[in-house]
């Protein structure tokens, strides 16, 4: 149940399963304005948070479906499942040849009969070449190579739920991303340090006490003293698991740890060395922390929190070793610090401490007239192969929009840092006093959304979707859940995603990194790709064999170039495998410099028209005039000449379409720059060609398929007349290089 604080003290409540953040929220009892937002509602506390700290009494409000949890529940089963593009575009596919099987079968048949008015055999080829038209094997080699996909990509951190997924991924023009722990490590850090009237870097990443400070050795009093504060007035830990540095309490308090830990402090030795006599917790009100310790018999107050609170309370600096008034100058001085660091986004804390004479003393007033010794600046660095995956998507085509609850300076910062900044940016106070429409009308200029609760990603995907984007939207906590439904790619963060948002997601990233997703887009391209090369080989197939039997009919007539078996024989077994092989290619170099295709683009292009009827035709006329050339020149020591001809006929085409398989392999670029580094496709080759000497030469399979023994001669004949394929394919790649750019 959602309940109605009426008593609450010290309570703090984790609300990341409803929102994603990690840090504990403060919660009271006072009066919330009637239009706060949920996140704003600090007197209340959520079905499914958990209490981090301090107790409470509350009055229930709400219950199941009427719960926020139960609000956003609703909001994910209303979502509809759409079709992908692909499958869209295979339906229509499907549809187109479905109707032209029909109509060229019953064509075959009224043609073949007048000609022949053999009813039976005439009736068996036509249902035969429809059986060939419709490519049976397409739905299989397309679930096969899309789950292949999905266990690439699940080797490399990218854990696809749905299958048709994979493919929707390569069209993706837009992905909306997290900042925290997506673009960036989710590890605070200390980077830069202000003491002594000086600004010092601090180098290393993330937890591990592993770095330095730069120019340490000139300043290491004012410094160590700086550390001092900060691992004392804290109640944070630092593990190392697995040689992994992990933070057990506040990212922020772990931050200035690890710090001190580059500096060689232990801070465990230091909490045993100088007892806590007593302690003020964070209070985000006035924000601010302080604890006091025993420090050689000297009680000392350790406070650290908001810069322009602790300059306020300060009446001393700490100076090169001495305490010294702060005067107006060195409060400016300081202010104007404070300003420089936040402008590069960092999280800003002042450190600073005061010696008390008694215990006794009013605690909510112990801070005044303090000794400020310094800054800190503490960001949560990008991950190191984000900078290049930004640049990739752009070279890709794809809009890279990020989305943060941080301030507007640090998403422009991280923004800047990353190579996403393109100077337009909009808060959420902002996207709430916008409508629908005009919302839409900006969304595709902005690059970085700030102080954005993750309620808004469902507009900010709803506005893309409007404008015929492919959207892939991330996210972690509950409430992200509706708009992971709701876009075309729901990405869930494995490692700190709730179980609702991995639920309403598409795609789990393992290391929650946004690499991975590029990676995945990548891998989509090249699935898509595949697919279109195996579908041309296909259809160019279908085109051939059709193409062949109505020309022969003419040709030779009397006489079928392909018997119904041979036919079904062709399409079952010798089609598929080297089908499913060209769904195995590598992808090309370029694939991540083209922008994405469009939504409605028909998986056969113009240029794969073009390329499927020229090679179709060229197989079909190749194959036929064997068919030809053994019916009226067989060998003389040759019999049975009806069954030299079609015996010749069925090797040809089931060798032509080997040819036709390694066309396929580029639509673009000539076989002979490629490597053929697919040992899957060259099997599949062997494969079929052993299969074929198979029916060929063995006797049971001569009486099954009507096959007479070839000679020696007629098989080099045969491959030697495939090349002409290659050669008229390349000729067709150099011509659509020169003269074809309109037909693309």
């Amino acid at each position: 149940a959602d309940i109605r604080l009426i008593e609450a003290a010290h309570l703090e409540v984790d609300e990341s399963m409803l929102t994603g953040e990690s840090i504990s929220v403060p919660k009271g009892v006072e009066k919330c304005p009637c239009d706060c937002k949920q996140w704003e509602r600090s007197n209340l506390a959520y079905m499914g948070t958990i209490v981090t700290r301090g107790r409470g009494v509350g009055v229930v409000v709400a219950t199941g479906m009427r719960t926020e949890l139960g609000r956003i529940a609703k909001l994910v089963q209303e979502s509809e499942g759409e079709e992908t593009p692909l499958q869209k575009s295979i339906d229509a596919l499907g549809k187109q040849i479905g109707y032209i099987a029909i109509a060229v079968s019953v064509l075959l048949f009224f043609t073949a009969s007048a000609l022949t008015h053999n009813y039976s055999q005439n009736f068996l080829l036509a249902i035969s070449l429809a059986v060939a038209i419709i490519p049976e094997g397409l739905p299989i080699v397309l679930v096969v190579t899309l789950g292949i996909g999905m266990q690439v990509m699940a080797k490399r951190n990218a854990i696809v739920r749905r299958l048709m997924c994979v493919e929707t991924l390569g069209c993706t023009s837009v992905i909306c991303t997290d900042k925290t722990g997506t673009l960036t490590k989710n590890q605070m850090t200390v980077k830069q340090i202000y003491a002594d009237g000086k600004f010092f870097e601090v180098t290393g990443t993330g937890y591990e006490p592993k770095g330095e400070v730069k120019g340490y050795k000139e300043h290491s009093e004012a410094i160590n003293l700086l550390a001092r504060i900060g691992v004392l007035c804290n109640n944070t830990n630092l593990v190392e698991e697995r040689k992994t540095w992990k933070v057990i309490g506040d990212p922020t308090e772990g931050a200035l740890l690890a710090m001190a830990g580059k500096i060689g402090i232990n801070p465990k030795d230091l909490h045993q060395k100088y007892k806590k006599l007593a302690e003020k917790l964070f209070d985000p009100k006035k924000k601010i922390m302080t604890s006091v310790n025993d420090i050689a018999g000297k009680k000392i107050a350790h406070i650290k929190g908001a810069p322009e609170v602790i300059i306020a309370l300060s009446t001393r600096i700490w100076l090169e070793g001495k305490e010294i008034p702060l005067t107006s100058e060195w409060r400016a001085r300081i202010e104007e610090a404070n300003k420089e660091m936040a402008s590069k986004g960092y999280r800003v804390l002042a450190l600073g401490f005061k010696e008390l004479t008694d215990l006794t003393e009013d605690m909510e007033h112990i801070e005044k007239g303090m000794t400020l010794v310094g800054l800190v600046g503490i960001i949560d660095p990008p991950r190191p192969e984000v900078k290049d995956a930004v640049r990739v998507c752009h070279e890709a085509g794809i809009k890279v929009v990020m989305i943060t609850g941080d301030q507007k300076d640090t998403a422009i910062a991280v923004a800047k840092d990353l190579g996403l900044w393109n100077g337009k940016i909009l808060t959420g106070a902002e996207i709430e006093k916008m409508s629908d429409e005009e919302f839409a009308g900006v969304v595709e200029e902005v690059s970085v959304y700030a102080r954005v609760h993750p309620e808004m990603k469902l507009k900010i995907v709803k506005a893309f979707k409007q404008k015929g984007h492919v959207v892939a939207m991330t996210g972690d906590g509950v409430n992200d859940a509706p708009a992971l439904a709701n876009a075309d790619i729901g990405v869930a963060m494995g490692i700190t995603g709730t179980d609702v948002a991995k639920d309403a997601s598409g795609m789990v990233l393992a290391d929650d990194n946004f690499a991975t997703i590029v990676k995945a887009i990548e891998e989509g391209r090249k699935i898509y790709e595949n697919i279109r090369k195996f579908v041309r080989y296909q259809i160019t197939t279908n085109i051939g064999a059709t193409v062949l039997i109505f020309l022969a009919i003419f040709t030779v007539p009397g006489v079928i170039p392909l018997y119904p078996v041979q036919i079904l024989w062709v399409n079952i077994l010798i089609d598929g495998p080297p089908a499913q092989a060209l769904g195995l290619e590598k992808a090309t170099k370029k694939i991540m410099k083209r922008k994405p295709r469009r939504t409605t683009e028909h998986i056969l292009s113009r240029e794969m028209v073009v390329a499927i009827i020229v090679n179709g035709l060229s197989m079909a006329l190749l194959t036929l005039f064997v068919f030809w050339y053994a019916y009226n020149y067989p060998p003389q020591d040759i019999a049975n000449r009806e069954g030299f001809a079609q015996t010749m006929t069925f090797t040809a085409f089931v060798v032509f379409q080997m040819y036709s398989v390694i066309n396929c392999r580029n639509l673009r670029e000539s076989i002979f720059r490629l490597k053929f580094d697919n040992r899957f496709l060259i099997f599949t080759i062997i494969l079929a060609i052993s299969l074929q000497i198979f029916a060929v030469y063995m006797p049971f399979m001569n009486a099954t398929f009507r096959t007479v023994p070839l000679r020696i001669i007629d098989w080099i004949t045969i491959f030697l007349l495939g090349t002409i394929l290659i050669c008229i394919d390349e000729t067709r790649k150099y011509v659509m290089s020169k003269f074809g750019e309109g037909v693309r």
